[in-house]
């Protein structure tokens, strides 16, 4: 589902009955989005029939882990909610990603994509693993 919002309307309320009504199964929002439907108190799962949604896609910014807080809290508590790695088009989106079959850690980006032989490195030059 693809939508171009209107400003006329409240956005967090349209796009949590959009879900409920078309059924949506991933839906794409932005961390700022997501904390000003915080913000605002709002709690979705208490408004809509949003049990299709199996992931949402926090894309355009890095993401908090109480943004994800709020996402399992407010929307779903067994939904795939993963960051992008795409933010603004980095060059790392070609080599790491999401993966449905590995554990979410809030705000961190999950794993290697296929075939990739990418490691990360703390200050102290020490190989880091998860």
């Amino acid at each position: 589902m693809l939508y171009d919002a209107a400003p006329f309307i409240r956005l967090a309320d349209f796009c949590g009955k959009l879900a409920a009504d078309t059924g949506t199964s991933s839906f794409g929002a932005s961390p700022t989005f997501i904390q000003m439907m915080e913000k605002a108190g709002l709690c979705p799962k208490d408004s809509f029939d949003l049990s299709r949604i199996e992931s949402i896609v926090v894309s355009g910014a890095p993401s908090s882990p109480e943004t994800f807080a709020w996402l399992y809290r407010s929307v779903k508590q067994d939904l795939w909610a993963h960051p992008n790695p795409r933010y603004g088009g980095d060059m790392q989106a070609g080599f790491v990603g999401a993966v449905p079959t590995l554990p979410v850690y809030a705000g961190e980006i999950q794993a290697r994509m296929l075939g990739m032989d990418v490691h990360v490195w703390n200050e102290s030059g020490e190989e880091i693993h998860r």
